[in-house]
């Protein structure tokens, strides 16, 4: 859950400086297209990374079931590699 959150965190971040914006949808998805719209650093990669967070986010948090260790290294992953973007476009 903490690497989801790691994602949205960045996300806002880049919003913030960049654009001046902060996504106030229920739905994290929308920062997506935000990004997209106004952030011409937001690629490819960056864009599968921040998606494949928010893709397990609402499983990840109210599913009963345990996150299993490889699911949890893939999420860490994308959340490592999104933050990483996100750093290079924050100048940090």
């Amino acid at each position: 859950m903490l690497a989801v959150h790691a994602g949205i965190s960045g996300a806002d971040a880049v919003l913030a400086s960049s654009a001046s914006l902060r996504s106030r949808e229920d739905d994290h998805e929308a920062a997506v297209g935000l990004l997209e719209t106004h952030v011409e650093a937001f690629d490819g990669p960056a864009r599968r990374q921040i998606v494949g967070l928010l893709k397990s986010k609402t499983s990840v948090e109210y599913d009963d079931r345990v996150v299993t260790a490889t699911e949890a290294k893939q999420l860490v992953d994308h959340a490592r590699r999104f933050l990483k973007w996100a750093q290079k476009v924050l100048c940090i």
